[in-house]
């Protein structure tokens, strides 16, 4: 997901979610979030993730096996406090 709002949108995403845990992995039985912006910065220059599509709003999220209808609260819950 790509949020309209860049890296301050991803950050207040990312805060607010109770069930996905934050991973640089995303292989696990459980939620996970990852901004990727940040995992790559200084390794990686801005041209480089502009031309692979990686923006300062991008979310990687990896599904797990959580009740689907409590990860939709959550993410609904944490984009409310995310800026736009």
């Amino acid at each position: 997901m790509e949020l309209t709002a860049g890296r301050a949108g991803a950050a207040a995403l990312l805060a607010g979610l109770r069930l996905a845990k934050r991973a640089a992995s995303l292989g696990s039985v459980s939620t996970l979030v990852v901004h990727p912006r940040s995992m790559w910065a200084g390794i990686v220059d801005a041209w480089q993730l502009a031309a692979a599509g990686i923006g300062d709003g991008l979310v990687r999220v990896s599904t797990g096996i959580e009740d689907t209808a409590d990860l939709v609260d959550d993410f609904l819950a944490a984009l409310d406090t995310a800026p736009t």
